[in-house]
């Protein structure tokens, strides 16, 4: 095979031919190019580079078929994450609640309230000693009822 077509001298001096191959299809296009490559075959008696084309929708659709498995993981990811955050944050909340409504119990008056359950942590401490709170208001309640008890006793015995 003989290549005819005249070029400008030194514009292309690595010109020479060249066959595409389409991976898909195997259809072979002879002509001459810059384009180079490792391999070199032997086509109607010219050494020739022969340079793989690749159809995009090849390439595309892998790149599709990534996206999808990408997209699945990231959900799955989104989800568990979200799931971790919520256990965290019902960890940190469930004992400030707890706190909060003892308080509000103690505050209507109600000097048996307790909480229930308390960490070694800042917020463990507080129930801690809000329990210990009441137990002193409690105390104090009593010995002022004991006092005036006796006062009362004592006032109605001096009137007679």
């Amino acid at each position: 095979m003989e290549f005819t077509a005249e070029m400008k001298d030194k514009i292309h001096p690595d010109f020479h031919p060249v066959c595409f191959v389409d991976v898909s299809s195997g259809a072979r296009f002879v002509t001459r190019s810059t384009m180079k490559s490792k391999q070199i075959e032997k086509i109607d008696g010219a050494d020739m580079y022969l340079v793989n084309i690749v159809p995009y929708t090849a390439i595309t659709d892998v790149v599709k078929q990534l996206l999808g498995v990408q997209v699945l993981i990231a959900g799955i990811g989104i989800f568990v994450l979200g799931g971790i955050i919520w256990i965290v944050i019902a960890k940190i909340l469930n004992p400030i609640k707890s706190v909060t409504n003892t308080i509000k119990k103690t505050t209507d008056g109600d000097l048996t309230a307790r909480v229930d359950k308390y960490a070694n942590d800042e917020i463990g401490l507080i129930g801690k000693s809000l329990n210990d709170l009441c137990d002193k208001l409690q105390e104090v309640i009593s010995t002022i009822a004991q006092h005036s008890e006796r006062l009362s006793v004592t006032t109605e015995a001096s009137t007679k």
